[in-house]
């Protein structure tokens, strides 16, 4: 399965670090024998679903002024998530810094299942050729809904535990 997304959450200084030599990152995080067990580490599949829901919930960047906060314009998700690049299936890492990790947070801490139920359909999403149809012939768009709602959850929380520790991302298509 290609549609799959790694996230792995780290401390400001070894992001400083990373961002100075990818190569060890690659070692450290990318690599085959890389160990892939560690708690700072999210690996979400069927990305692409999951990215094509969150662009149809129109999700709006918090922008920060002098009295408090107000919404900016309309963000792509891949722009989010991303570091600004609109990417294709190549594997590249994208850089996140602990405060852009901070606006994504805040983006989808409070999205719940019934947001995902507003613009679910699966007709649209590309998972649904993972899985195999139902008895009837149908495919089984419960358990496909659930499968998602369950990936964005531990994303959700993956994200709130980055933002607490103050830490930053580095993200990438595998």
């Amino acid at each position: 399965m290609e549609n799959k997304v790694k996230f792995v959450r780290l401390p400001k200084t070894e992001l400083e670090k990373y961002l100075n030599d990818p190569y060890q990152f690659k070692l450290d995080y990318d690599d085959f024998f890389a160990p892939s067990n560690r708690k700072n580490i999210l690996i979400v599949d069927f990305w692409e679903d999951i990215e094509f829901l969150l662009d149809l919930m129109n999700l709006k960047e918090e922008k920060e002024e002098d009295d408090g906060y107000h919404y900016a314009e309309k963000k792509t998700i891949k722009k989010l998530f991303f570091s600004g690049e609109d990417i294709h299936w190549d594997m590249y890492y994208y850089y996140l810094k602990p405060e852009e990790v901070k606006k994504i947070a805040r983006m989808i801490i409070n999205l719940t299942k019934n947001d995902f139920e507003e613009v679910f359909g699966l007709c649209f999403l590309k998972c649904r050729e993972y899985y195999p149809p139902l008895e009837d012939g149908s495919d089984d768009e419960v358990g496909i809904f659930n499968d998602l709602i369950k990936n964005f959850e531990e994303l959700q929380r993956f994200y709130a535990f980055a933002v607490v520790n103050e830490e930053g991302m580095i993200t990438f298509r595998i």
